[in-house]
């Protein structure tokens, strides 16, 4: 929902100092089409924005790595068995039979 959200209602701000703030939220988009918006936030809704924002950044990047241990952790584990088979069955043979013609 969030990656949708922003990537439908990304949108930007200019600031009485000059400073550009970028955020997303559902708004009206065809009452204010310009680059910069005109609808106003309070300075608590750019924190609640930030906070979101940062939030869902820490969320996909712990999905990602729990994905990436998963992976790793199962590679590891299959590598490992077929070493133990491997070595299992190779040194459980007998030694090889040189033909003397």
């Amino acid at each position: 929902m969030s990656i949708i959200n922003r990537s439908v209602y990304l949108h930007s701000h200019q600031l009485g100092s000059g400073e550009i703030v970028i955020h997303a939220h559902p708004f009206n988009q065809q009452e204010d089409n310009a680059p910069l918006k005109s609808h106003k936030h309070t300075s608590l809704e750019y924190l609640v924005f930030k906070t979101f924002n940062i939030f869902t950044t820490i969320i996909l990047l712990f999905i990602l790595a729990t994905f990436i241990a998963a992976a790793s952790v199962k590679r590891f584990v299959l590598k490992t068995l077929i070493r133990q088979f491997y070595f299992h069955y190779k040194q459980n043979k007998s030694p090889p039979i040189l033909n003397s013609i």
